[in-house]
């Protein structure tokens, strides 16, 4: 099994550059009574943050191609077709307005833009509506997930729908696994980063998407990875997780013109129940003080190729980066 490790990435590649920065800003953070109260101050700093509605059937991303999953009256709406067949169910007619589904011995009755519907000939009113969006007819997950059997749940931190079981897989069963070589390029003057924690030169590289996730490490689970903004128009990126330590310190941003690190905001931090929403700053004043680089403010999440977030395990693993 992987195991995590915490090592802060932005020092690591600092001494290997031959500079390390420490930020007056996190040197107080980390060493005061801020850390307790990031969580109940980082409503003040961030902006809440729109996240896409996922649906996940037995702790694995559904995949919406041309019709995402909408919530409407606080129910949430997918495609009918989709979630049918990943149930495993069946379309047996939409005729009109009405529509019959089946899996197994249920049979399924709804009708558009009537609340009315019926299992095996019991009738159920629905919260919300079947409904015609865009050509494409949306029925109630909730409602259709239940019918057939499967057990949902509703994470309103992460906008999660859950249908079924909740086992989570372990990250090292994850992704394509590939020769270290044609990414070590990409750590040019940061070599360091290329072994593990024993000192060991990584020789194959795990190349996972944010469609892996969620994944499992060390017990805790990584949910996803997305956009944010601070309230003062700070471009961030987030990383939702059930890990309650300092997570992994650092991520390595790595790009085609140069290897470049974020480390956490740690005043932006948030606790919510078992959740911890971990943020990182799309532009840093390091990447001038360490790199050199005059034109660090104009950084573009769209350069970068892969995020290293320091999981250490039988192989480097890179997350592909989902903004390019």
């Amino acid at each position: 099994m992987m195991k995590k490790q915490f090592i802060s990435v932005l020092a690591a590649v600092s001494m290997v550059m031959g500079a390390v920065v420490i930020s007056s800003v996190t040197s107080t953070i980390m060493s005061g009574s801020l850390v307790g109260t990031a969580a109940a101050a980082s409503s003040a700093y961030v902006k809440p943050t729109n996240l896409s509605l996922e649906v996940l059937v037995n702790a694995r991303k559904v995949q919406f191609p041309d019709a995402k999953p909408k919530m409407v009256n606080g129910s949430v709406l997918v495609p009918i077709r989709v979630v049918t067949e990943t149930l495993k169910g069946k379309v047996l007619s939409v005729a009109g307005k009405d529509i019959v589904l089946q899996k197994g011995d249920r049979t399924v009755k709804l009708a558009i833009g009537s609340k009315a519907a019926a299992v095996n000939g019991k009738a159920i009113t629905l919260n919300a509506a079947p409904s015609v969006y865009n050509s494409r007819t949306y029925v109630p997950l909730r409602f259709i997930s239940e019918a057939f059997g499967e057990a949902v749940e509703w994470d309103s931190v992460n906008q999660f729908v859950w249908i079924g079981h909740k086992n989570v897989p372990y990250l090292d069963s994850l992704g394509k696994i590939e020769d270290i070589k044609s990414y070590e390029k990409y750590y040019e003057g940061a070599e360091s980063t290329l072994t593990n924690g024993n000192g060991i030169k990584y020789k194959k590289a795990r190349i996972i998407t944010v469609n892996d996730l969620p994944f499992s490490v060390g017990g805790d689970l990584y949910l996803r990875l997305d956009r944010a903004t601070s309230f003062q128009g700070k471009s961030l990126f987030r990383f939702s997780t059930t890990n309650k330590g300092s997570f992994v310190g650092g991520v390595v941003l790595l790009r085609d013109n140069g290897i470049r690190s974020r480390e956490e905001i740690t005043l932006y931090r948030e606790s919510i129940g078992d959740h911890r929403i971990f943020y990182y700053g799309v532009v840093s004043k390091a990447d001038f003080q360490v790199f050199g680089d005059k034109n660090y403010k104009s950084f573009q999440l769209s350069s970068v190729k892969y995020y290293d977030f320091g999981f250490y395990g039988e192989y480097k693993v890179l997350l592909e980066n989902p903004w390019r």
